[in-house]
């Protein structure tokens, strides 16, 4: 449903059944200084929340999703999200069929100070 990212929010608005509840998430999230990038249901359902933003070595910021979510995107909001990182795509059928997860769900998060 949902991937925060260091300047952006992926967020399925529609599955926020009462408006007062969406308004006051979008209200949140644009007070944190995030874009939000609205997603469709159908688009949820491919698995385009189930991102995870990631840091590498050289400190570039890259998005990680399934093939399949990447697919179920628009071009303006590809276009969104490229300008905060590289995407970085990868077939996850196997897992999001059997599994019921997909990229997020296949990644830890890492919060532990650099020694």
């Amino acid at each position: 449903m949902m991937c925060i990212a260091d300047r952006y929010v992926v967020i399925c608005l529609e599955s926020i059944a009462a408006k007062t509840e969406r308004n006051n998430v979008i209200t949140a999230i644009e007070h944190s200084g995030k874009e939000v990038i609205d997603i469709s249901f159908d688009q949820m359902n491919h698995f385009a929340g189930n991102m995870l933003q990631v840091e590498n070595k050289a400190g570039e910021k890259l998005l990680i999703m399934s093939s399949q979510a990447f697919q179920s995107l628009k071009a303006k909001q590809v276009k969104t999200l490229n300008k905060y990182n590289k995407i970085i795509h990868s077939p996850l059928t196997t897992i999001e069929t059997n599994g019921g997860g997909s990229a997020r769900c296949m990644m830890a998060e890492v919060y532990l100070p650099r020694l």
